[in-house]
């Protein structure tokens, strides 16, 4: 079976955020417990993750690897949208776990594939680039092994292929524009062997902010089966550097997919509150917010 299961839904920091009183951190409805941002692709033989932020490799173990006794299929590679932490300070832990799988299964050792933009990969690699380095005194390959990624351009991995889309993210309170962003449009085959294509966006500044049609022009001629998109909130706040839940639906309407889901979401309202906001727009594809754990089938 080839799935699609959201490991975090949340923005930076996830939540429920221990120091926070507010209504959703406090909430006991498990649809408000986030980590950082992750989504996994499983296939028959590939398992690939789009960004792996804190708690992400936590939450594989609950909603994926629930018996660890079995043999079962590991993450072999991840990719990074940006070079925000909450993205990818999840890398490292990912790395340990894939070395232990080889371990405990007593197979060859291979590093975890790395996936990113060299501008997002110039940010990240002064704190994670000794995992491309091999252990001093140690004959096992490294941890980790990076490849660039050029919008524009093809990729695979297994038996998933993808394709980087740039689109522009601004770091709050910044009057500049992360280098490095993309989006990824990933291509696999369901369980019936026929191809589809699902569009995974990443972080995206405000609508107002940058000529996105423009931008995302060459995957609205996609045909999507499900578009993941971000809504940090649902009011339009541009000074946030995200999209808010309003304008991803404007995103949603330009690329057409036939089902959408709504993630790296903002501890400010719950998601009984924001599914019930969605509930008032008419819409010709059925969108709902993600939450840790959801599982999508093809």
């Amino acid at each position: 079976m080839t799935t699609v299961t959201l490991l975090g839904t949340g923005a930076a920091a996830g939540y429920a955020l221990y120091s926070c009183n507010s209504s959703v951190c406090r909430s006991k409805d498990d649809k408000d417990k986030r980590a950082e941002s992750g989504i996994l692709i499983s296939t028959a033989d590939t398992r690939v993750i789009f960004d792996c932020g804190r708690g992400v490799c936590e939450n594989a173990i609950k909603y994926v690897y629930q018996n660890p006794t079995d043999k079962v299929l590991p993450i072999t590679a991840v990719a990074v949208t940006h070079s925000h932490g909450d993205h990818w300070f999840g890398i490292d832990e990912l790395c340990s776990g894939l070395r232990r799988h080889y371990k405990d299964q007593g197979a060859t050792e291979a590093p975890l594939k790395l996936f990113a933009h060299d501008d997002t990969w110039s940010l990240i690699s002064p704190t994670i680039g000794r995992l491309t380095k091999p252990t001093r005194g140690e004959s096992r390959p490294p941890g980790l092994e990076f490849e660039p990624v050029i919008p524009g351009k093809t990729y695979r991995h297994g038996d998933v292929e993808f394709h980087p889309y740039s689109v522009v993210h601004d770091p709050a309170g910044s009057t500049s524009v992360l280098p490095g962003c993309v989006a990824y449009g990933i291509e696999m085959k369901a369980s019936n062997g026929e191809p589809f294509s699902i569009f995974v966006g990443g972080d995206m500044c405000s609508l107002q902010l940058w000529d996105w049609q423009k931008m995302l022009g060459r995957a609205a001629k996609v045909d999507w089966e499900l578009a993941i998109v971000e809504a940090n909130t649902w009011l339009p706040r541009p000074e946030s550097g995200h999209l808010s839940g309003q304008e991803a639906i404007e995103v949603l309407k330009f690329l057409q997919p036939k089902r959408a889901v709504l993630t790296h979401v903002a501890p400010l309202e719950s998601h009984k509150t924001l599914s019930n906001h969605l509930k008032r727009i008419p819409l010709p594809f059925p969108v709902e917010y993600g939450y840790d754990g959801m599982v999508i089938a093809f």
